[in-house]
């Protein structure tokens, strides 16, 4: 197995998609699937460092076409998409999430998922917007404290 395919099943096992992987390093998604496509050593310096920075993979033992992680957060630290994919992965693989006493339907959970999606994207929005600041929870949604 490539490098380049080791490289996208650890994306995907960790991000669920390229595309979620891509959005949570800012870099095009074209951009990674090129580099995962085309070959890790065809890529700029930058775009390998923003990776293995966001994998916490070593920068030079993939040069070597190796992977080897250099986790240096603490072991439960997760990064916002990191949490949503699991947990978007759970409900996934779960038939037993019940409202009144009824399991969720597909639909429903895509539903979920949606809100979830919607909820880190106001968020990152919001920190940029703002310079990092969080929003209060009364500007946070329309279904909260409303008047």
């Amino acid at each position: 197995m490539t490098i380049e395919n080791q490289l996208r099943e650890l994306i995907v096992e960790r991000y669920g998609t390229v595309v979620n992987f891509s959005k949570s390093i800012g870099i095009q998604n074209s951009t990674v699937a090129g580099i995962l496509r085309r070959g890790v050593n065809n890529s700029t310096v930058d775009n390998i460092i923003k990776i293995c920075n966001e994998l916490q993979i070593s920068t030079d033992a993939l040069a070597e076409g190796k992977i080897v992680s250099c986790d240096n957060r603490k072991k439960s630290e997760k990064t916002l998409d990191q949490f949503i994919s699991d947990i978007k992965r759970e409900v996934s693989d779960n038939d037993n999430i019940t409202l009144d006493e009824s399991a969720l339907s597909t639909s429903e959970k895509l539903i979920l998922f949606d809100f979830l999606e919607m909820g880190a994207d106001y968020i990152k929005k919001t920190r940029l917007r703002n310079g990092k600041v969080m929003p209060s929870m009364k500007n946070a949604s329309p279904f909260i404290y409303q008047n």
